[in-house]
């Protein structure tokens, strides 16, 4: 990297192995030179669904477990078979006084021939 004094921008020369269509033999190269370059092509990137879903649904649940030490829930498969058990048993239970209910009230007895 030439050009380190401060102040100055930053200049790069590209390796001896290296190849570059937009750049000459031992041409140096900085920021002036590489942000047209650079950005569209960052620009496009970041703009695809698919990068903005990962980035976006990565970045926050990072932050969340940062702030809180706690993963978010995700879309893992949920145990739907124990809440619902858990509902049956916590659940209201049938009225033995509704139409179509077999069983006779509490304290009363079947009519006969019913």
């Amino acid at each position: 990297m030439a050009g380190d004094a401060k102040g100055d921008v930053p200049q790069f020369v590209l390796g001896n192995d290296s190849e570059c269509s937009w750049l000459g033999e031992k041409e140096t190269f900085g920021p002036d030179k590489l942000r047209p370059r650079i950005e569209p092509w960052l620009t496009a990137l970041f703009q695809s669904e698919h990068l903005a879903l990962l980035i976006g649904s990565g970045l926050t649940h990072a932050v969340h477990q940062l702030a809180t030490g706690k993963a978010l829930s995700g879309m893992s498969m949920a145990d739907l078979f124990s809440k619902v058990k858990q509902i049956g048993d916590k659940g209201p239970k049938p009225s033995p006084e509704l139409p179509g209910n077999d069983e006779p009230p509490a304290g009363k007895a079947k009519a006969a021939g019913k």
